[in-house]
């Protein structure tokens, strides 16, 4: 209690329970100052538009939208989509066939061939000559 009569309250000091508080925030409730360019990229991508489809207007995120113009576009031939396209296809596994699948036997045997002739080791003899 002594310290509180030693200090002198007046211009530019103010009583000390009304001071702020180490440590404590002067705003507690409020949100994050900064965001993150992911956060407002997510943010913005999550954001429904309206668009218009064969079916009619459709309310669909923003990301839908972006990706529904690039398969458009890569339809209609602008060959930087369709590149563009086809490397999200690839990098998302979409509409990539097996190679296991693809290939018939007869091409398996072949291509079994030549891996084992490109590693050093002497490729069977087929029968077809």
């Amino acid at each position: 209690m002594s310290d509180q009569k030693d200090y002198e309250v007046g211009y530019g000091r103010p009583p000390k329970q009304t001071q702020f508080k180490k440590g404590v925030s002067g705003n507690p409730k409020r949100g994050p100052t900064k965001r993150t360019a992911k956060d407002q990229l997510s943010k913005a991508l999550a954001r429904k538009v309206r668009m218009q489809t064969e079916r009619g207007v459709e309310t669909i995120t923003a990301q839908e939208a972006i990706y529904a113009a690039l398969v458009g576009d890569a339809l209609k031939g602008k060959g930087s989509n369709r590149k563009l396209l086809l490397e999200e296809m690839r990098h998302h596994g979409i509409g990539v066939p097996e190679v296991q699948e693809a290939i018939d036997p007869a091409g398996q045997k072949l291509l079994e061939d030549f891996i084992r002739f490109t590693e050093g080791g002497a490729a069977t003899e087929s029968s077809d000559g």
